[in-house]
């Protein structure tokens, strides 16, 4: 599931990369990446940090581990503790890895020649699956595995990989239909390997594998949503859905810690795993994610509008300071 959200989060912002190079001659290669910078920092610091404080007010737990969080740190500090804990903020690991991720990514795609970019991608992917085969042998069982993020890199690229070769209009229904049988075959690889409990293969190539599908899912709704899919995609609950699932995916973790709390603090017994448990810890995560949709991250994305990535070079320098430089 973590691999989905990689290859969707590669596929999203590289996409955006590439129709923004576009702009790199009347902005500059500088300012088409200063733009992306604080559009990301505007539409995912604010509800992150929000969420980071009121886990500290709520959670005396989670405090110790702050500074690692705040400085989207997270996947290293569980990988040098070797466990999870403080556990309602183990899922932030993954927003790191993203974090981390778009430290360099936008450098790599704006400056990077058209004709050498698919190669590029194809060779960050063979990368990121040989550096999983190598860390099997040097470290142990536990989070360092999954959480470094060279690791998720094949995911990533492969969702790079999409959206470079849709730029380049060589998505063709042939390729499509290529995928879907590979995506078929891939489900059978890891079936068999699940199977016969084959756990390096598993960990090495099994999350890549489980990608694949998703690879063809998305090459096809490219071409555009039809019958009962589209009806799905357009329907008002899924849309709000995925509208307020940045909220939903920061306070899953934190809601049922406090949801924990309110129930020890009057000696009421949770309800065991199972979808009683799901129903409440649902319902909580989904309100905290509206509240921070309507209340934070709505009126904050509305701002992203004055960063374009079309606007003239002097209009960007009038809205970051003189000479394209931030305002102090």
């Amino acid at each position: 599931m973590v691999s989905g959200c990689f290859f969707i989060s590669g596929y999203l912002i590289t996409g955006i990369l590439i129709r923004s190079k576009e702009a790199v001659r009347s902005q500059g290669a500088l300012g088409v990446i200063l733009v992306f910078y604080l559009r990301r920092a505007l539409r995912i610091f604010p509800a992150y940090y929000m969420m980071l404080a009121l886990a500290a007010a709520f959670l005396p737990e989670v405090r110790t581990s702050l500074p690692w969080h705040a400085a989207y740190l997270s996947n290293v500090l569980f990988a040098l503790d070797g466990n999870w804990d403080p556990w309602p903020l183990a899922h932030l690991w993954s927003l790191s890895v993203e974090e981390q991720f778009y430290l360099f990514w936008p450098l790599l795609i704006v400056l990077s020649p058209g004709r050498t970019l698919i190669p590029m991608l194809v060779g960050i992917i063979l990368a990121a699956v040989a550096f999983r085969a190598a860390i099997v042998f040097y470290l142990p069982e536990g989070p360092a595995r999954y959480v470094l993020t060279p690791a998720a890199f094949d995911a990533l690229g492969a969702g790079a990989l999409l959206a470079a070769i849709e730029a380049s209009h060589r998505l063709t229904d042939v390729l499509r239909w290529r995928l879907a049988m590979a995506s078929v075959a891939a489900v059978a690889i890891v079936a068999v390997s699940f199977t016969l409990q084959a756990a390096m293969f598993n960990f090495v190539l099994g999350d890549f594998l489980t990608v694949v599908p998703l690879v063809a899912v998305v090459s096809w709704a490219s071409a555009g949503a039809k019958g009962q899919i589209k009806r799905l995609a357009e329907n008002s609950v899924v849309r709000y859905l995925g509208r307020i699932s940045y909220g939903i995916y920061l306070y899953h973790f934190p809601a049922l810690a406090v949801v924990f709390l309110f129930c020890g603090s009057f000696e009421m017994q949770f309800p065991p795993l199972g979808p009683i448990r799901f129903v409440i810890a649902g319902l909580v995560t989904v309100a905290a994610a509206a509240a921070s949709w309507h209340l934070l991250e709505q009126p904050l994305n509305s701002l992203k509008a004055r960063l374009s990535y079309t606007a003239r070079r002097p209009e960007i320098d009038r809205r970051l300071g003189r000479q394209g430089r931030l305002p102090k």
